[in-house]
């Protein structure tokens, strides 16, 4: 497995087109079990978007699972989908089955009956990477290891072909300070008086920030923080 991960690791480094580093992805990924996988981007890389047309960059899903997916949408209720961008490592299906059991059962008619979701963050956006079997077995942390270390080269491999630069945002303390009381519900002017700035500063912060990630609005800003790991409770 730690071999296999070598030699995959080594072939993404002489790669320079996108179709054969997800060819070299999906052999890597027979080696260990799984035969399906999907990668895609949920938001910040929109000319991905419009080459793809849709969230999916690359995939080797069955067709009839594809076209059942989209009739009845379930993009609407994918736990992968809406769940990824806020975990910090890894969703196993095992653990998201109880929220969606039909989904999953429907998944598993078609074929995909296990699977493990990676986030793959930028600082402006968020792929995952969606790799599944045909097979039934336990997906260990050890493996759960090899397979994050794997998606994580495969993606900076990736960025680097289609030579996607991210631009870090530039939030200071008092900003990120800032954005953690809105989300607990505190107004300007309290927050003013907790980090020692006035309320017009306060707005200021938090329109700039808005301004940084592209967000419309508070609840959006704040939602964007939570997605990208800039602000954390505890």
């Amino acid at each position: 497995m730690w071999s296999d991960l070598e030699k995959f690791t080594l072939e993404c480094n002489r790669i320079n087109d996108v179709d054969d580093l997800c060819r070299a992805l999906e052999s890597f990924l027979g080696k260990l079990g799984f035969n399906l996988y999907a990668f895609g981007n949920l938001y910040g890389d929109k000319k991905s978007l419009m080459e793809d047309h849709g969230p999916a960059i690359a995939m080797n899903l069955p067709e009839k699972w594809i076209q059942h997916y989209f009739e009845r949408e379930y993009f609407d209720i994918d736990p992968v989908i809406l769940a990824t961008p806020y975990v910090q490592r890894y969703l196993k299906w095992d653990n998201l089955r109880q929220y969606q059991p039909d989904f999953f059962a429907e998944a598993e008619h078609y074929g995909l009956k296990n699977g493990i979701a990676i986030p793959l963050r930028t600082f402006d956006g968020c792929y995952v990477l969606s790799i599944m079997s045909s097979e039934v077995f336990d997906i260990g942390e050890s493996l759960i290891n090899v397979l994050e270390i794997a998606a994580g080269h495969f993606f900076r491999c990736y960025l680097s072909v289609r030579k996607i630069r991210h631009v870090p945002v530039n939030f200071s303390d008092k900003q990120i300070q800032a954005i953690q009381l809105s989300m607990l519900g505190k107004r300007n002017a309290e927050i003013g008086t907790i980090i020692g700035r006035s309320t017009s500063g306060v707005e200021w912060m938090l329109k700039d920030a808005r301004q940084q990630l592209g967000c419309k609005n508070l609840p959006e800003l704040i939602s964007r923080s939570v997605q990208k790991g800039i602000v954390t409770i505890g």
